[in-house]
Formats: structure tokens, sequence, C-alpha cells
């Protein structure tokens, strides 16, 4: 598109809200598509984790549309739906806004892959103001086979009413530690794999490649954010599903002790597989269609 072109047809300037905030709108539209697709392996991954007892995935799915029904997959979908589209939003936003700043410390348009990690964790932490409560409340729902709460929206309420805002907040500290050396890897391991990607092709031509970046490295991303952390967030399930009035885990090492006392170490790994396999569609949507709405809109701006 000509300059004229653009001008004439755009009506994204560079002052605009869209433009300054197209990393937070690209990761809105990330974040719902990480919902819709992740929603029924994380479902899956959630019965697993909170098991007491040996059953394997194929088992637990097979369980759970007999006695629950197919849409039973998407029990507390409203809860990510909604807020998965902040999370996510928060992250990249955060992110990018991160490292402009490291970018214009160190007067530098280029950093390591280390350093990209070392963003993503400061997004992390940042994000784990939403992502804490939402997932608190979309786990609840995904383990009640016969649910008191009516909706995301009537678990929120009722948590508050009962417990307050600490009872929401519930297993905040655990997901901290969890998203902040999770999203290190998760935006590291990104960005290492797309550069190594878009420069073996670059001079190549080879444009489909390069579009399809994303997609490889997006999917890399997920399998490295949830591989290096999932034992923390077994435990965090757990917590987050446990009896608020008479709880079985009093923190974080007793939640790892008696699960590992009780079951093995090997129970800390427990819907691994599925999450594994959640992993790479969902990033791979995700990073694809955060890479190409923020092309659009810059392609699209007035300069």
């Amino acid at each position: 598109m000509s300059y004229s072109a653009k001008t004439q047809n755009s009506y994204i300037t560079q002052d605009s809200m869209v433009f300054k905030y197209r990393d937070y709108i690209a990761g809105c539209l990330g974040g719902i598509a990480q919902a819709l697709i992740g929603q029924p392996f994380d479902t899956i991954k959630v019965r697993l984790q909170s098991s007491t007892g040996q059953i394997s995935t194929g088992q637990c799915i097979k369980n759970l549309i007999k006695n629950e029904g197919p849409l039973a997959f998407y029990k507390g979908i409203g809860s990510p739906l909604i807020c998965m589209s902040g999370v996510v939003s928060i992250q990249f936003g955060v992110f990018q806004r991160v490292v402009n700043a490291f970018q214009q410390a160190q007067n530098t348009k280029f950093l390591s892959t280390f350093q990209m990690g070392v963003c993503g964790s400061i997004a992390g932490l940042f994000a784990c103001s939403v992502l804490s409560p939402m997932e608190h409340i979309r786990i609840r729902l995904q383990v009640m086979q016969n649910s008191i709460y009516n909706g995301a929206i009537d678990c929120a309420k009722k948590i508050y009413v009962d417990h307050g805002l600490r009872g929401i907040y519930k297993g905040l500290t655990i997901t901290c530690l969890r998203e902040v050396p999770a999203l290190f890897a998760y935006f590291g391991s990104y960005h290492g794999v797309l550069r190594a990607i878009q420069g073996a092709y670059n001079n190549n031509q080879q444009e489909l490649a390069v579009k399809c970046a994303p997609l490889v490295a997006g999917a890399v991303a997920g399998i490295a954010y949830c591989t290096f952390t999932y034992p923390i967030d077994t435990i965090k399930s757990r917590i987050q599903t446990d009896n608020f009035v008479n709880p079985k885990y009093n923190g974080i090492v007793d939640g790892f002790k008696k699960t590992i006392k009780a079951q093995g170490f090997a129970s800390l790994y427990k819907g691994y597989g599925i999450t594994f396999v959640r992993g790479i569609p969902v990033n791979a949507a995700s990073f694809l269609i955060f890479e190409n709405v923020k092309a659009l809109i810059e392609e699209n701006a007035m300069y």
C-alpha cells in the first residue's frame, strides 16, 4: 500500500489509543483463542491433578463424558474467557513495555534471549493479579461434579461473601512462584526460536516459513512454559481446590510434602501429558494471532 493510499483509508494514527496499546489489543485476542482452544485440555489436567487415586487420561475423559456429558469439558469457561483475554493482554503488553524500557536503558534495539526471558518474568508477576483469582474460580468449577456454584460470577460472589478478598486470592503466592519462571521460559524460548527461524529463512526469501515462524516458536514456548514449572502447578491446583475451613494443606511446602508422601514424586506430574499436548495448539494460535493483529495495526497506521 502506498503512503497516499494509506493516509486516505487509515483511521489509525501513531497518536491513537489503538496504535499505542496495540500489544494489549493483540494480546487480548490471543487470550481469547487460548481460552477457547485450551479449556477442554485444562479441565482434564485439573481433574488428574486433583485426583487422589491412579487414573489415566483416557479413563478421566471417559468418566467425564459418561457422568457429566461433553459440555463438562467447558466447565468454568466463563472465568477464563472473560479474564484470559485480560491476562494475556497484560502479559504481552507489559512484556513489550519492559522490553522497550530495557532497550532505552541500554540504547539498543536488540536484547538477548536471556533478557527477553527476564522481561517475561516481570510481565508474569504483573499478570498474577488477574490470573490467580481467575484460575482459582475456574479450577473450583472444573473439579466439582455437582457444583454449588451457578457459574463463574456466582462462584466469585459466594467465595467473597464467605471468605472475603483473601478467599478470592487463595493460591496467589504459589501462582507467582509458578508464573515468574514459567514466563521467563515462555518468552525467552519464543523469541529465541523465532529469531532462529527468521534468521535462517530471511536470506533465502522463504516468506511462508517466516510468516509461520510464530506457530513453531509459539508451540515451543507453550511446551517450555509447562515443563519447567509443572510440579508447582500441581500443588497450586490442590491448594486452590482445598477446603477453606479445614484445609488439608498448611501452605506450599506442606502441600509438596503431603503429596509426595501419599502418592510419590511422580504424582507431581499428573496430567503433564495432556498439558504438553495442550500447550502446542494453544500457544501456536495465540502467538500467531498476536503477531498478525499487531502487524495489521502497524501496517495500517498513518505515519
